[in-house]
């Protein structure tokens, strides 16, 4: 299980998860959004970007998950 009790790290389900940088004064909000394949041992960094496009980023990730997925069952 990954850490849980980080107010910066946060699971966005289904495998995604996001690290952001919040309350910084005078900066944007920023996200950065990953997947970690526990099995495979490797964590793929997905994207990183803003609170204002958070859902459209969201489903662009979740997207790539099941891409990755895809390819992993493949091999």
């Amino acid at each position: 299980m990954l850490a849980q009790n980080l107010p910066f790290f946060r699971s966005e389900r289904e495998g995604l998860y996001r690290i952001g940088q919040t309350k910084v004064p005078g900066a944007k909000e920023s996200r950065l959004y990953l997947y970690p394949d526990e099995a495979g041992m490797a964590i793929y960094l997905l994207e990183i970007r803003t609170k204002e496009s958070q859902r459209d980023d969201i489903a662009s990730a979740r997207k790539a998950i099941r891409e990755i997925r895809r390819q992993l069952d493949q091999s």
